[in-house]
């Protein structure tokens, strides 16, 4: 796994390793040492954007209290590239056993555990045999009981990179990335403008199309303003705006952790007592209205 790759680099460097002389499929693989497993979260986990680490402390923490009390989770999803298996589901529970083999040598009730249940030789896996366009189309597919629900910007971000990459039906796209019919053609009419070349500065030359792989680097936020114009300041503002979240969100994770969906009638008057103007202002607020609708909302920029 290489830290902050692009989509389409990992994209490229997965597809190299189909094309290389492959080694033999393993037969019925119902299990694999940890070492053995690979990670591309920019390819294979829709909460990563740009390679980088998409896993919640919080969870991989409860994940791994459970390791101890009760042995193996739920197996993870993996899918054979012709040269090496890679997670395609389970990105948290496959980090939970690194940490708790980690502390398999140094803790006895880890030690325990782990020989009980044969850790050390191998973590629980399904495979999946489809093709890589499926296997990233099954990232985005249902929830597992061990993992995370995925936010209305990681189901966008999907479902974006997938009507970049694949050639789906309107129907079948929707139906992988559990958004709407309506959001995957706006999608379409993005990736359709973003494919148009450009006017340049002068009548001789104009700055290259992109292909679908770079536009699948793109958010789909980004992708929106690109189409409607947008340059550089506008999504260096976008990148701002998700560092911004990003450390907003971690940050209130380590203060208040589950409190606040535990105390939501609290958390609103105490967000009134630091301004009484903040509900109308979140009420107003684009986001809001995508995350009180649901994945059904019309993500057009408006």
């Amino acid at each position: 796994m290489k830290p902050n790759e692009l989509f389409s680099s990992a994209l490229q460097r997965i597809q190299k390793e189909q094309t290389k002389k492959r080694k033999p499929r393993p037969d019925h693989v119902t299990s694999l040492p940890l070492e053995s497993i690979k990670r591309a979260p920019a390819v294979f986990q829709p909460r990563s954007f740009h390679g980088g680490a998409a896993v919640d402390d919080q969870h991989v923490i409860v994940l791994t209290s459970a390791i101890k009390r009760q042995g193996p989770l739920e197996p993870l999803t993996v899918w054979w590239s012709g040269v090496s298996f890679y997670v395609i589901d389970g990105h948290h529970r496959l980090e939970a056993y690194k940490r708790f083999l980690d502390a398999y040598k140094r803790l006895e009730a880890h030690k325990r555990v782990g020989e009980a249940w044969g850790l050390t030789e191998g973590i629980p896996i399904d495979e999946f045999r489809g093709s890589l366009e499926e296997a990233i189309g099954r990232t985005l597919e249902g929830n597992s009981k061990a993992k995370l629900n995925m936010s209305l910007g990681d189901k966008l971000n999907g479902a974006w990179r997938q009507t970049c990459i694949t050639e789906l039906t309107k129907a079948q796209l929707a139906a992988v990335a559990q958004v709407s019919e309506r959001t995957i053609a706006n999608m379409r009419k993005v990736r359709d403008e973003l494919e148009k070349p450009q006017p340049g500065g002068d009548d001789f030359e104009s700055p290259p199309k992109l292909d679908r792989q770079g536009m699948a680097d793109l958010s789909w936020r980004q992708a929106q303003i690109l189409a409607k114009g947008g340059s550089g300041p506008a999504l260096d503002w976008e990148a701002r705006q998700d560092k911004l979240v990003k450390d907003w969100t971690a940050r209130l994770l380590k203060e208040f952790g589950k409190k606040i969906t535990q105390h939501p009638e609290a958390f609103v008057r105490a967000l009134v007592g630091v301004n009484d103007d903040i509900p109308r202002l979140l009420s107003e607020a684009e986001s809001w209205e995508g995350y009180a609708k649901g994945a059904e909302v019309d993500d057009d920029l408006r």
